[in-house]
This record gives C-alpha cells, structure tokens and sequence, in this order.
C-alpha cells in the first residue's frame, strides 16, 4: 500500500443489469440493520425514501446479531407492530396499526401461501419486509384476508464470498440447538449460486411444561445473467409442541378480570401434543427486453400438514377458574401461487412513466376436522394436571370437511415523474376474483362466495430538497370476511368481503447515515358481532384507528447503531349499532407502542459489541393504565458480522 494511503472496508456491490429485476438485493442502510429498500409486491425493488407508504426491511445481518429466535424477535424491533400471541403459542400472528395480521397472509418471496402458517421459520431468510397498511393493491387478496399489513420474506442467495457457518443456540431451561448456514457461487462469472440452511433444536422453553423441537432444511439456488436471471427455493419443516401457550376465551359476562398470573407459569396439560410439517418449493425468472422493460414470472407450491390434540379454555370468575376442553385436529392443506407479469419505464416529454403490470393467482384446497372429549375444571393461578387421553384414538376419530379457494387478480399501476423524479404521481387498480366453498364431511357445498372488488391506489410524492421526502397515499385492502359463530342465526356463514381504506401522509428523511420517517394514517374496518336483538352476526360496526409512527435507523456516529421508534395510536368504535358505542375506545389497541434499541462497538476490544433493547406498550383502560414491557441487554464478542 503506498505511503499514506487510507485502508477502506470492503464494499459488496449488489446490482442487476435492470433496475426493474427483484432478483438482488437493495444494499444495506448504514449500520446493516436495515436495508435501503426492498420489494414493494408488481412495483417491485424500491427505496424506502421513494414510496409513499410506510415499510422498514430487517437484513439478515440484524437477526444474526440479535439472535433472533423467531419473527417475533424481528418484530420488537418495529413500533408499529406487535406479536398477537405468546411467542411458545401455536400461531405467530401479528399486530399492525391496531389490526390483526394472520401468519397465514405472510409472503414468501413476493408469493402467499408458502410460509409456515403456524411458525414462519427464518432459516434460508435474507431479509423481513414489513410494510404497514393494505398491501392487497401490491400483492393480491390474502389467503385467510386479513389486510392490516404485509410481511414478505426474502431468500438467501449465495454471496459472491463463500460462505460456511456453524451456530449453537441455547434458551433456558434446556432448549438448544445447532444451525448452519452454507453458500457459494460458481461460473466463470459466478452467475451460479447455492445456498443451504438447516437447524435443529428441542428442549423445554422457559414456560413451565411447554417444549418446542425444530428443525429445517432450505436451499436457495439461483443463476444470474445478463438479460436472464432465474432462482429456485425449497425446503422442509418440522415443528412439534407439547403443552403449547394458548389465550383464554370469556366463559361468563360482566366480572373483573383478576391479575395475570406468573409469567412462565402454565395452565395448559403437559400431555397436549402438536405437530406440523411443511414442504414448499418455488421458481421465479425474469427476462430482460430491453433495458427498459423486463418480463417477470414466479410459480410456487407449498403443503401442511398438522395435527394436535390439545385444550382450549374457558374463563369463568375473578377467581380465575377455568373449563378446559380437550380437543383433537387435524388439517392438510395444499397451495400454489404464481404472478406473471411485465415492469419497465417509458417517457412522455418530460414525464417519465414507470409500469407495471401483474397477474396473480392463488389456489388452495384443504382438508380440516376436529372431534371434542373430555371437559376438565382447573385454575389459571392453581393449574392442575390430569390424565393423558389416547392421542392416537381421538385423532382417529377426527372427520374432515373440505375447503378450497381460489383467488386472482390483475393490477396496473403508473408512476408518473417528472424533474429528475423530485415530484411523482401514483395511480392504480386492481380486479380482483374470489371463489371459496365449504364442504361437508360428506362432500356435500354448504357455504360458498364468489364475488369481484376493485382496490384503487392513489400517491403523490415530492422531494422539495435531497434529505425530505414528503408523501401522501390512499390504499384499500379486501380481505375475506369472519365465520358467524354456533348459536347464531345465520350460524357457520361467511360474511361477505371485508374493505380495509388507509389514507396515509408523511415524510422521510435521509442524511446518509442516519434515516427517519414520520407517518400519520387514518385506517379504518368493518367490525363483526352479534346483533342481540336479531341474533344475527354481521358488520354491525366499524373500527377506525388513527395514528402517528416514527422510526428511526442507521449509524448516526462511527461504532454505534440506533434502531427503533414510536407510535401512538387511536382507536375507536364508529357506527356501532343504533350509536350506542360510537366513540368507545377499541379493545386491544394500545395507546402508545415503543421500540428502543442501540449497539455501541467497543472500540478497544475486537469484534466486541454492547447491545440494549427495549420495547412496551401502553393500553389506556378505565380508571387504570396497562404497561407491557420487554428488553433485553447483551454483549456480543467475535460474534457481529463475520
């Protein structure tokens, strides 16, 4: 090296022939926790400073150095969002903006249908999209239809870099396990690449009676050329519980809930036994025209299978009393998603156009049954155990009824640019189809939808100068609608479609180090109950969540990286029935949801990092406050990026 030159780190450049390719990469935001854009569904890669809507896209290099155990862990990273349910549950669905979001409607790769329903599992996992707000415009309907958000998993691809790691795990109270995590590339130009991860873990977690093994394979493989580019993705996954955490239903109306008993304390029996396995695969390719335009298509196939024999449970008193009823299940489920379609730019004077244009399909077709035994008096803050049943048996029992749906859609959207893209107009539509019937264990149709919507997206986004970033959008989800409960009147029915609308201003800003945005939203969406003077179940109401989000992310000064931000949140019941509830705060939503967290390099130790994260919500409850809170501190040494 010649005298007094200055050694620089090594800068990885990700990059395709054409800008319209989603088959690399966006590069990481300074610090690595986050990247600098990511997939935004038919309009493909995008930076998160040129969107008008609100996404933060977690790298693989954040869950290597936070350890992260599930996409809970990523998600306390995000103060818009909130796990639904213990993580040791059986489902890791999610909060966002105040609505649920089901594990069901998780992407993989661009594709519903092909994530673990029940546990997403991460290994093979380049990075976690997370965008808050209907993304039913950008990606097509929801499988289960709920449209509060969107969490797209991206694969890994083998770096230019070989790549071969070895991890060991440890939760306490015995859960522990080994990962790794192989890549390399091939070719004269290393256009082949392979990528394998597997784990393996099992063990009981620090929730009394609850165990959790593991264990997955993946293989991302994927060829890069010059106008042709093409990957394929597949994996196997194995998930089996025993005594999974599972939510309390009212048994009663009208009593004070008491305190919540200790933590890792569990009411449910150590003999409830679940297990699920997953296999999937799916292809996708791109074709560049010309510079300009690239044709784009994908294919994939995924299919579950579970089946658990476990309690659900009744509160009945104060005194925290419960009926348990034993339950067993069983479903297997087959789905394929595919898109095909075309992106590129054209000019109109001055204007610039960017294009594009999608068709999306998903089909599915499952098979699902449950049988009900025993019934069983316990206490959540006393819990008693009692004896095992035959799993074997009450499975055999079990009768299934068939399902299956099948949902597309056809989506154009123009982005209009003009003053070298400093001002750009946004407006779109998609046609969407649905058809889904319920069969009898006898084949015979008891229910069935078939219906058409259009969801219409509108923005505007202006730069006034090179670090702001204002916007404004309008966007509708259209997701199916819920089942009317046992007892109703128009018991066991599906109601018809359900619309999500979000209207959503905001700004970024970028100095290259460090980035934040603001956003205020109005997201509103048709509340199911039932009618007690008709005893009928049906959208008897609105909820309508208004907020404030601010996020924050990079490295603002050298060996320390900052990762987080606030939301508050509003919501409230609107055209309830005859006005008697209007006004009333929502139940669930939290008032005020934080998510802190920093990493400091020691500069005198190698390889050495201190790590603090915080997160908490505030729920405001009559006469009193709710505050839930979770953090974790920790130091990393040899163990941050290498």
């Amino acid at each position: 090296m010649p005298a007094g030159a200055i050694a620089l780190d090594t800068i990885d450049v990700q990059g395709a022939a054409n800008s319209n390719s989603t088959m690399s990469l966006p590069p990481v935001y300074a610090g690595g926790q986050v990247a600098s854009g990511g997939r935004l569904g038919l309009l493909g890669n995008r930076s998160i400073f040129d969107i008008p809507f609100s996404q933060t896209n977690y790298t693989e290099q954040l869950m290597r150095d936070q350890q992260v155990r599930s996409i809970y862990d990523v998600f306390e990273n995000n103060p818009a969002v909130r796990a639904e349910a213990s993580p040791y549950s059986i489902q890791q669905s999610s909060v966002v903006r105040g609505f649920t979001l089901n594990s069901r409607d998780y992407a993989f790769d661009g594709l519903y249908g092909l994530v673990n329903y029940r546990r997403p599992q991460l290994e093979g996992v380049a990075r976690v999209e997370v965008l808050s707000g209907p993304a039913t415009f950008l990606y097509g309907f929801p499988p289960s239809g709920t449209t509060a958000g969107l969490v797209n998993l991206i694969p890994k691809r083998a770096t230019d870099d070989p790549i071969a790691r070895l991890t060991a795990n440890y939760l306490s109270r015995g859960n522990g396990g080994l990962a790794f995590d192989v890549g390399q590339r091939y070719g004269d130009q290393k256009e082949f690449g392979v990528r394998i991860n597997g784990t393996g873990s099992a063990g009981q977690t620090p929730i009394d009676k609850n165990e959790l093994g593991i264990g997955s394979l993946t293989a991302g493989l994927d060829y890069r050329g010059q106008d042709f580019r093409a990957s394929l993705d597949a994996g196997i996954n194995h998930q089996a519980y025993k005594a999974a955490v599972s939510s309390l239903l009212l048994g009663a109306n009208d009593f004070p809930i008491g305190p919540a008993p200790r933590l890792t304390s569990n009411f449910q029996q150590p003999w409830e036994d679940s297990k699920y396995d997953q296999r999937f695969a799916v292809g996708r390719v791109e074709y560049d025209i010309s510079n300009d335009w690239t044709l784009f298509g994908a294919y994939g196939a995924a299919h579950q299978d579970e089946r658990y024999v476990a309690t659900f449970s009744f509160l009945n008193n104060t005194a925290g009393d419960i009926t348990q009823n034993t339950y067993a299940y069983r479903e297997s489920e087959l789905s394929q998603s595919g898109e095909v379609g075309v992106r590129g730019k054209v000019w109109t004077g001055p204007v610039k156009h960017s294009i594009s244009l999608v068709y999306t399909g998903y089909h599915a077709a499952s098979q699902y049954g449950s049988t009900a035994a025993d019934v069983f008096a316990n206490n959540i803050y006393a819990p008693v155990n009692f004896p095992s049943p035959d799993r074997a048996a009450q499975l055999a029992t079990v009768q299934q009824s068939k399902y299956n749906a099948l949902l597309t859609g056809f989506a154009l959207i123009d982005t209009m640019s003009v003053a070298d893209d400093r001002v750009q107009f946004s407006i779109g539509g998609r046609r969407q189809h649905l058809e889904s019937n319920n069969y009898d264990v006898n084949g015979l149709l008891t229910s069935g939808d078939n219906q058409d919507a259009n969801t219409p997206m509108l923005a505007l986004l202006f730069k006034p100068w090179q670090p702001l970033t204002l916007y404004m959008s309008y966007a509708e989800g259209f997701g199916f609608g819920p089942q009317a409960p046992q007892g109703a009147a128009n018991s066991m029915i599906f109601l018809a479609p359900q619309r999500t609308k979000q209207i959503e201003t905001g700004a970024k800003v970028d100095f290259g180090r460090f980035g934040a945005t603001l956003a205020f939203y109005r997201i509103s969406q048709p509340s199911a109950f039932l009618n007690p003077a008709t005893n009928i179940f049906g959208y008897n109401g609105e909820q309508m969540n208004q907020g404030i989000d601010f996020t924050m992310f990079g490295s603002p000064i050298e060996n320390v990286r900052l990762l987080g931000g606030v939301t508050f949140l509003d919501g409230r019941l609107t055209k309830t029935e005859d006005g008697l509830n209007d006004g009333k705060k929502a139940p669930g939503v939290s008032n005020v949801q934080l998510s802190v967290g920093a990493e400091y390099d020691v500069p005198w130790v190698p390889n050495f990092t201190v790590t603090g994260q915080r997160g908490s919500r505030v729920r405001q409850l009559p006469r009193s406050r709710q505050l839930s809170t979770s953090g974790r501190l920790g130091a990393a040494g040899f163990g941050r990026a290498l």
